[in-house]
């Protein structure tokens, strides 16, 4: 069978945007991004503000919201020491391949993981908001 550039270009992985990129400033102060993959509303942004403010990360300055659209990829392994909070977003995202259970806080190189629920699912959930809690009042970040 013969390829052609057709097959490559279906076949070809998608293009990882470097973290590093996407800091709006103060880079230097980011510690923590969190990659959502439906529209900021209000609801949830004062969600995330309140999480935020109880495990005392100033979300002005040391918080990140990105909207992850379908075919965003992002690669992290070069990117300084961070927390990625992934609301509603799978691990391979991040061109990672393991297997991270949600509500789980994971430490991978530098970094720390935590994969949940869409954020619009979790602040209709008091379960589910207890759970991240759990995985985040120690502030291990």
């Amino acid at each position: 069978m013969e390829s052609t550039l057709i097959d490559f270009i279906l076949f070809a992985p998608f293009e990882s945007k470097n973290i590093e990129n996407l800091l709006i400033e103060p880079k230097n102060n980011k510690k923590l991004l969190i990659i959502i993959d439906e529209n900021l509303t209000d609801e949830i942004r004062i969600f995330i503000n309140n999480v935020m403010n109880a495990i005392k990360v100033n979300v002005e300055s040391e918080t990140q919201i990105i909207k992850s659209e379908d075919n965003d990829h992002f690669n992290i392994l070069n990117s300084k020491p961070l927390t990625f909070i992934l609301m509603g977003v799978n691990i391979e995202k991040l061109n990672l391949n393991l297997n991270l259970p949600l509500y789980h806080l994971f430490q991978f190189q530098q970094h720390y993981l935590l994969r949940t629920d869409p954020a619009s699912v979790i602040v209709k959930d008091n379960i589910l908001k207890k759970k991240l809690w759990d995985a985040i009042k120690d502030n291990k970040f």
